[in-house]
């Protein structure tokens, strides 16, 4: 596949780029000889596996949005320094 030099330096849209992606993910899965595929895969890798209870939590831990500091507390915090 060629592409064109005039081309080469064109910005692309968020859709666009995505079309491209997905384009070049199919076609090296498509390929069965595809050497990128080939160093990826490992077949005497064991696949990571983890308990259902540890998953939930750790899922639960992402999804719990992080406590903000009240700008009177950060001001305090900058007084107390100085």
């Amino acid at each position: 596949m060629q592409i064109p030099k005039a081309d080469l330096g064109l910005k692309l849209g968020y859709d666009e780029a995505l079309d491209v992606i997905t384009f070049v993910n199919k076609q090296a899965q498509d390929n069965p000889e595809s050497e990128t595929l080939a160093t990826q895969a490992n077949p005497k890798e064991v696949p990571f596996e983890a308990a259902p209870d540890e998953l939930d939590n750790l899922i639960e831990e992402i999804q719990q949005p992080k406590k903000r500091r009240r700008k009177s507390a950060v001001k305090e915090a900058e007084s107390a320094v100085s």
